[in-house]
Formats: structure tokens, sequence, C-alpha cells
């Protein structure tokens, strides 16, 4: 009698569905534990502590599947570039004017694009997310159809973060994608480009501003920031170069190519990307520079890079004006 109503409620709808979801059943989960275990020398018995309860989250794989920057610019841009967080960004800039003075001079970052970048991520360190990260690095590490791959290493990434740095991994909140922080690095850029700008003997990106600050920098100045280079440059009439804009083919050109424009800054075999945006009223026309393309190494995502972009030299100029 046991037995049957045992058996009986595994048939149930909730009972079946509850077991799929668990992560401890997906075949390749032992794989990488003992990978885990070979390769890093973490204890078996933890590990299995860590996954045995956990749950593939839903919420996050419907979240990666509906990212903003799916949306068109005019959408993006009202999310990012607002009023209230251009007032924001000002106060975060002055309140941290010295840390942000001392990262352009080390990194060659200037202030308002590491405030920027803090703003569309987090909106100053105000939202930081409320995800698991372990959660939601396990389960897209194991469930995301084409990307389980990069979060596998993502995943591989945070253990050895957490025990690097005596972190507990089930108590971490962050991103649906498992960006954590006031900067939202995720596991690997953490481990590769967090930084001590503080030099208090630890690297702190969830509570340190001073940290984020200059973690911020080192990662854009590893990824090729050009110091007091352009960044993007608003095409009014593209003329003759329509059809290059319109092609959208993400494929950098010589600015020599480009007919009867001229950019203050910029020499004339700088190779840009010809950019078209879908703007409120009309489609917008821009050339995207070397440091367009360093900032969507943080996020590749075009609309991703010209909101930091905007939303930084409104930052600039309500501090400056």
């Amino acid at each position: 009698m046991t037995r049957l109503l045992i058996s009986c409620l595994y048939l149930l709808p909730g009972i079946a569905g509850s077991a799929e979801l668990m992560l401890a059943n997906h075949p390749e989960l032992p794989g990488f534990m003992a990978r885990m275990v070979k390769v890093h020398g973490f204890e078996q018995q933890r590990l299995q502590a860590l996954f045995g309860g956990l749950q593939r989250s839903e919420k996050v794989l419907s979240s990666m599947s509906k990212p903003a920057e799916s949306l068109q610019w005019q959408q993006y841009r009202k999310i990012f570039v607002t009023s209230e967080r251009i007032r924001q960004g000002a106060s975060f800039a002055r309140k941290y004017q010295p840390d942000l003075e001392r990262a352009y001079a080390e990194y060659g970052v200037p202030g308002w694009v590491i405030a920027s970048i803090i703003g569309v991520e987090t909106r100053y360190g105000r939202n930081k997310g409320g995800f698991s990260v372990l959660q939601s690095l396990a389960t897209l590490a194991f469930y995301h159809r084409t990307r389980g791959e990069f979060f596998r290493d993502e995943l591989e990434h945070f253990l050895l973060l957490t025990r690097d740095q005596g972190l507990s991994p089930q108590t971490l909140r962050g991103s649906y994608a498992g960006a954590m922080g006031i900067p939202q690095f995720i596991s690997s850029s953490y481990r590769n480009y967090a930084v001590d700008f503080n030099a208090d003997g630890k690297i702190d990106i969830w509570n340190d501003y001073t940290d984020a600050i200059g973690s911020v920098a080192n990662y854009m100045q590893h990824h090729g920031w050009v110091k007091d280079g352009p960044v993007a440059y608003r095409v009014v009439n593209p003329g003759a170069n329509r059809k290059l804009f319109a092609a959208q083919s993400g494929a950098p050109v010589a600015l020599s190519t480009l007919l009867g424009l001229t950019v203050d800054s910029a020499t004339a075999d700088s190779m840009v990307l010809p950019l078209r945006f879908y703007g409120a009223s009309a489609e917008e026309y821009w050339l995207g520079f070397e440091n367009f393309r360093v900032i969507m190494r943080y996020n590749h995502s075009q609309l991703y890079a010209l909101a930091v972009y905007q939303l930084g030299d409104r930052i600039r100029s309500r501090v400056q004006g």
C-alpha cells in the first residue's frame, strides 16, 4: 500500500515537475562536480550540498529570453537616460570625485564614463539584483540552450571566487544572468579585473564604491580604452553615406571612406561603426569609435553603449555646468 501511494504521488503533475526542476537530476552535473574536484580540489560532499537542494529557475530562463537590449532605441533610452538618472549621476560624480579623478589618472578612463556605467547597471548601487547568483548560474549553465558552455565557465569562476574570497555562494545576490555588485561584474570579470582600489586589503564590489570605480576603470583599460579618445558622434545628415548606415553590418570602416563627414579629435584613418537607431520621431545615425566598442565589451549591445555615452555626456554637462 505504501509503495503504491508513493508511485501514485510521482505521477501527480506537481510532484513530477518538481523532480524535473531539481538540478541534482541533471545528467551533466556529476561531470561538472568531478571536474571541480579533480582540477580545483573541491570536496565532493560540499558540492553535493550546494547543488542538492537547488532548483532550476524558470524566471531566470524567461528573463534571459527577453532582455532590455531587444527593445528599440527609443524604448531603451527611456529606461536608462532619464532626468532622475542624470541627476543621481551628477550627485554620484560629485560625491566620488577624488576616486573618479584617480581612476582617470591611473587608467585613463574618464569619471563620467565610469559613473554612467554604474548608473546604467545598478542605478549607482541602488539596485544590485535580487536573484541568487548560484541558482542563476547553475540554471543557465545546464539549461540555457545556446550559452550553456559560457555559463558553466562562469559557474566555475563563481565557485573559485567565493572560495578565494571566503564568501558564501548561497547568500550572494545579483542579476538574473549572474552579474554581481555595484558594477555588475560576472564572475570571470571579478576574478580578472576587480581591484582593491582603496588598498584596505580586500576587494569588495558589493559595498565599496571606491573598489567598484577602480574595477570598472581597470576593466575598460584592459579592453582597449583610448585615453581622451572619442566615443560616439551623431551624424545629422548622412547624405551619400546613408546606405552604409542602413546596412548595420557592425563592421568598422575607415572614417576617410565616409564622404563629407568631419569629426573633431578623430583622424581620417580612425575605424568607426556606422550605426542606425530608431529614435522617438525619426531615424538616428551615429558613428561609434574604438571607445564605443570598448563599452560594448561590458555589454555586447549597441543600445547599451549609446545609452552609456548619452547618460555620461549629460552627467558631465551637469557637473561641469
